[in-house]
């Protein structure tokens, strides 16, 4: 659930976002297994665009995002002991370049918590997208198809290694894959249907699903 307002002629914007997270676990541990659902954490996001094409829609862009502990100590709050759960401060910069049809984008972030016994992320994102449909009738009831490949690198700065009793905190490098479909709506609504799989071991999860619905106003 969220909010995003631009202001400085659409340079600039601040987006409000409290996710809602679902886990389904098949463990060892009896007290970790079902499905649990729980709100995630308030994230609070600036924006501004240092380049800007309107006429072709292309970015380039710089913010910085603080997630503030709202929500459970853990993921859709699973109970698995505690862990820290800190503000979390992400700076980060994002790109979104088109040619024609085609479009490339991506980002890079750190993930810096507040907390130092927890792990700080670095994350690179980049992502391959096709419009297979536009138009520009926003009369359409359709009015985009555009299929995408995402690839996504998440590397710990420190903490790094597998979790044991020494150790309850550690993390390894992760690659993920992911393929999602985004479509348009009255030239005005889009929604994104995402799934991703690790390739790296060891996996942290089988495969992560999102879906986003974005609408203009």
């Amino acid at each position: 659930m969220g909010l995003e307002k631009t202001f400085l002629d659409g340079d600039a914007s601040i987006d409000l976002r409290l996710p809602l997270n679902t886990l389904t676990v098949r463990s060892g541990l009896p007290i970790l297994n079902g499905t649990h659902t729980d709100v995630g954490d308030l994230s609070i996001i600036l924006r501004y665009a240092l380049y800007r094409d309107d006429e072709l829609d292309n970015w380039f862009t710089a913010g910085l995002a603080v997630t503030v502990p709202t929500g459970p100590d853990t993921l859709a709050g699973i109970d698995n002991g505690g862990v820290p759960h800190s503000t979390v401060l992400q700076p980060f910069v994002g790109f979104l370049w088109n040619y024609g049809d085609l479009y490339v984008q991506g980002f890079s972030a750190l993930d810096i918590p507040t907390d130092t016994s927890d792990v700080t992320f670095f994350f690179n994102d980049l992502g391959l997208g096709y419009f297979l449909y536009r138009s520009e009738d926003p009369y359409r009831v359709l009015t985009a198809f555009a299929p995408a490949f995402e690839v996504h690198v998440t590397t710990p700065l420190d903490h790094r290694g597998p979790v044991s009793a020494a150790s309850p905190i550690g993390a390894s490098d992760i690659v993920n894959l992911g393929v999602v479909a985004n479509v348009e709506f009255y030239g005005r609504a889009r929604l994104s249907v995402g799934v991703v799989t690790p390739v790296t071991g060891p996996n942290p999860f089988d495969f992560e699903a999102l879906v986003q619905l974005r609408i203009s106003y």
